[in-house]
């Protein structure tokens, strides 16, 4: 289910879309709620559709980041970076 071990990918992911590939890995929906306090949808994409086939195309068209004073825009294979 997770393609050939060692091959390589092209689509964009972004660490925010790990957590929404595993459950999906795993068949787990993302709780609603959580002790009476509802829970915000998740900001990243699934990238497990790209395990099974390297040639997919991406679904995650745009992330914003900030790292260490710097923040960059990704959008459908550019980034800007400042």
């Amino acid at each position: 289910r997770l393609g050939r071990p060692g091959e390589t990918r092209q689509q964009y992911v972004h660490a925010v879309d790990v957590t929404p590939t595993l459950l999906e890995l795993i068949g787990v929906d993302p709780l609603a709620e959580i002790a009476g306090v509802p829970q915000a949808p998740f900001d990243g994409t699934s990238f497990a559709h790209t395990l099974a086939d390297p040639t997919a195309p991406s679904r995650h068209h745009t992330q914003y980041y900030e790292m260490l004073g710097s923040r960059a825009l990704y959008h459908d294979g550019w980034k800007a970076v400042v």
